[in-house]
């Protein structure tokens, strides 16, 4: 199993990382050269004997000092790993050596009653050491101990030369402080070029005394100058059963990535069947990579996916595409790609993001294994800016994919789009320039053609302690060039139109008592006036406009529609008013309140096709709110009524809780009158510091039925957990509903088996995280 980063990203943890952790770090644990001692001994000026000073020997820890790190949910469950403190580095070419006894001359000494040696921040300790100057040969004997920077080494005996790198242990049992990671080796040996041999070499995370899982293999060779492993015979074992067996791989033992297969995945589901995946990762380069993605569905047949990923100076990019031969149950070819570049060429920057399904349901019956989301529409984009003081201009080709339920939407080719302010030399006064110029396409017989939006502007921002005034007006000239415009439509339509607003409010706070505690209250009241004339836009196309949902926000845009086809009429005054309440010794806010509604002077008569002038004399009233009484808990909600006939057209309403030992609660509901009204509860709760559960389930209150239902155990230990997540949901494209069962096998310190369940956690639950 190998290791899969991004050309650019940091060393990953998969399956294949166990040498790197386990057997790979003691590449750099075994005496180096260049010995010095500790007996008080030091290299006599002419470097031929040993110059050693014998007194009461200090005492020594018999074990090193353990530092811990920030509490775990299974802390009090693990044993913390220890951190093993190397000694301090003597000076280069020199050793300390400590012992009861010694005996010898300068050709051959024998230490020996507790022997301890340090160098380079190692330290060696055995009952007996014998330097052999004639050999070049160091040899201890007698529960030998090496310690280093995070790692422990027990062995019944070991032998190193004195000026060179060979060395060896035997019967070899080694402790990481890293994750607490232990194995043992019936030989661990470091040749003259630096390679590292073990025979017979173990590994796991689990604690001393349980074997919950265990990888053994017969020979692993560690060579650090390519950063390589290669292991023999390997075995996994779970709970003493053998699970997977490697004749031969290898791996990589440093950050620099290595080809091979990664971890494998499987699930199932009523749509697909058996659903299995092994992917396997080719290193072209230190800046290039692939995988390659075989995938079985025992219902749909084999598809094969790949994914190709860059790193170049002037940008980072990846290309995937599935394919999927003669699907058994849609009964055709069925593929996918995409293309995503990020880059930058001095002041000018790139940007694509292209994707393309065979047919509209490729998502919703294949769920995808490749990075790439797409509910109601698949981007296709390329676009091309460059900024400078101020200003930009970008130009961009754009088209949409309709996916399931979605229909035909234009195409932008090309568009430029030039934004910026001109200098004034004064901080109040803004003069602005928006400019675009588009062409539209589409597949159908509908107009299309090419439209000019211009929109010069000039303000003033006033902002004082205590109150702000914010005039600003603009200019909006619009000009079309039409090809199939319809009967009796002009084929060059234009639009001017001025556009004025006055943005101002005023911030007032006192110090106030509720529910017996001190806040500090705000009174934020905020009027915006805002005044278009109306202009008869009926013959002018709509490309890409559409009104904008109602909400407290949307009450200061200058502009009820987006796109620039429809420019709202208005005469109408905006009234709003905030109330905050904050906590005065940590800043947080409290509670916060807010209410607002638009006063109409006059109708609206500018619509989209299809609908009616709107003359009612104010808007819906808006209301929202934001309850925090702690840390955790956060209620919010948000409510649109209709002041005229008392109906709510809008509502929502939020709980959300999170406990301090990470378990989490959230329950909401959305009304939209006419459209939906739906529950959502989920939650992620720890039953016990092992053990905790998932849920969610989104039910439609208007169509009685379950929208989405999702339940999930997981079971956590030191060194192993288990996930299994049952999941239904309405396929959207059939509206029958759909079944998966997800398992995933985690081993701590070795990788993952299974089904990715993380990523569709997090996509469900809002603020799920793995457990560690």
């Amino acid at each position: 199993m190998q290791n899969k980063n991004p050309p650019h990203a940091p060393h990953s943890s998969l399956l294949h990382r166990w040498p790197v952790i386990g057997l790979g770090v003691l590449v750099a644990c075994l005496p180096g050269t260049g010995l010095a001692a500790w007996f008080d001994c030091r290299p006599t000026p002419d470097g031929h004997a040993w110059a050693c000073r014998s007194g009461k020997m200090p005492h020594i820890n018999a074990e090193p000092p353990v530092h811990t790190t920030a509490p775990h949910p299974t802390a009090r469950l693990c044993p913390r790993p220890a951190s093993f403190t190397p000694p301090a580095i003597p000076r280069p070419g020199e050793i300390r050596l400590r012992a009861r006894r010694s005996e010898g001359d300068n050709r051959r000494m024998t230490l020996s009653g507790n022997v301890v040696i340090e160098q380079r921040g190692q330290r060696l300790r055995a009952a007996r050491v014998i330097f052999d100057k004639p050999r070049n040969r160091i040899t201890a004997t007698g529960n030998v101990r090496i310690e280093g920077p995070g790692i422990r080494i027990n062995g019944s005996h070991a032998s190193k030369q004195i000026h060179g790198l060979e060395a060896a242990i035997h019967n070899a049992a080694y402790q990481l402080a890293a994750n607490g990671a232990r194995g043992k080796a019936r030989s661990l040996r470091r040749l003259a070029n630096g390679v590292i041999v073990l025979r017979k070499a173990s590994y796991t995370t689990c604690p001393a005394g349980r074997g919950d899982w265990l990888l053994k293999a017969d020979r692993v060779k560690l060579d650090r100058r390519d950063g390589t492993g290669t292991a023999h015979n390997v075995v996994l074992r779970f709970k003493g059963m053998p699970i997977l067996y490697v004749p031969r791989f290898s791996f990589p033992i440093d950050k620099r990535r290595k080809s091979g297969f990664l971890s494998p995945s499987f699930g199932t589901s009523s749509s697909r069947g058996l659903d299995i995946s092994i992917p396997w990762y080719w290193n072209i380069a230190p800046n290039r990579d692939a995988t390659i993605i075989p995938r079985y569905m025992s219902k749909r047949g084999m598809q094969l996916g790949a994914e190709y990923r860059y790193l170049k100076k002037y940008g980072k990019g990846r290309v995937a595409a599935e394919y999927l031969p003669g699907d058994d149950v849609a009964g055709r070819d069925r593929s996918l790609f995409s293309y995503r570049h990020q880059g930058r060429i001095g002041r000018f920057t790139t940007d694509i993001d292209y994707a393309r399904a065979s047919d509209p349901d490729y998502f919703t019956d294949l769920r995808t294994g490749l990075n790439i989301t797409g509910s109601t529409y698949l981007t296709q984009r390329a676009d091309l800016k460059w900024s400078r003081r101020g200003w930009t201009v970008l130009t961009r080709v754009q088209r949409f994919q309709p996916l399931a339920g979605s229909s035909e939407n234009y195409r932008q080719q090309p568009l430029l789009d030039i934004s910026g302010s001109l200098p004034t030399g004064r901080r109040w006064l803004q003069i602005g320039m928006h400019a675009q110029y588009v062409a539209f396409d589409h597949n159908d017989n509908v107009v299309t053609g090419r439209r000019i939006d211009l929109r010069p502007s000039v303000g003033i921002d006033i902002r004082r302690p205590g109150w702000f005034v914010n005039p600003r007006l603009s200019l909006r000239h619009t000009r079309y060039d039409l090809d199939n415009p319809g009967a009796g439509n002009p084929d060059r339509p234009t639009r001017n139109l001025p556009i004025f607003s006055f943005d101002s409010g005023v911030y007032l706070e006192r110090t106030t008592t509720l529910f017996s505690r001190r806040f500090v209250q705000t009174l934020e009241p905020r009027l915006y006036y805002l005044y278009v004339p109306y202009r008869d836009q009926s013959q002018l196309p709509v490309f890409d406009s559409s009104s904008y949902s109602f909400s407290f926000q949307q009450m200061f845009r200058d502009n009820r529609f987006s796109g620039a086809d429809r420019q709202a009429d208005a005469n109408q005054l905006t009234l709003a008013l905030t109330s905050r309440y904050i906590d005065p010794a940590s800043g947080r806010e409290w509670l916060r309140l807010g209410i607002g509604q638009i006063v109409y002077f006059e109708d609206r008569r500018v619509t989209l096709p299809g609908e009616s002038v709107e003359t009612a004399g104010q808007s819906d009233l808006v209301a929202e709110f934001s309850l925090a009484p702690s840390r955790g808990l956060k209620l919010s909600g948000y409510g649109q009524w209709d002041t005229a006939s008392g109906l709510t057209r809008k509502s929502s309403l939020l709980l959300r809780y999170s406990a301090p030992g990470g378990s989490l609660f959230q329950a909401g509901y959305r009304f939209q009158r006419g459209d939906l009204e739906q529950t959502d509860l989920a939650w992620l709760w720890h039953l016990s510091a092992r053990w905790r559960t998932v849920m969610r389930w989104n039910y439609s209150l208007l169509d009685r039925q379950t929208l989405e239902r999702l339940a999930g155990i997981e079971y956590n230990s030191c060194c192993w957990g288990v996930r299994l997540v049952a999941q239904q949901y309405i396929n959207s494209s059939t509206g029958a509903q759909d079944k998966a069962i997800y398992l995933q096998l985690v081993l701590k310190g070795l990788g993952k088996l299974g089904q990715d369940i993380d990523s569709l956690l997090r996509s469900r639950i809002l603020g799920y995280t793995e457990r560690q």
